[in-house]
């Protein structure tokens, strides 16, 4: 398996991998992703 710094060095000089761009959309998931998240361990720590 590719350790991670050499996967990220590979992935920060694909000509393809530069052109794309996260763009509002994909922001406001991710911000909802972490939401969740952060509410499901918010309520782990509570059980116990």
């Amino acid at each position: 398996m590719r350790d991670l710094d050499s996967l990220f060095e590979a992935l920060g000089k694909s000509a393809f991998r530069r052109r794309l761009r996260v763009g509002a959309r994909e922001l406001a998931y991710l911000h909802g992703e972490v939401a969740v998240l952060e509410t499901a361990l918010a309520m782990e720590g509570a059980s116990r």
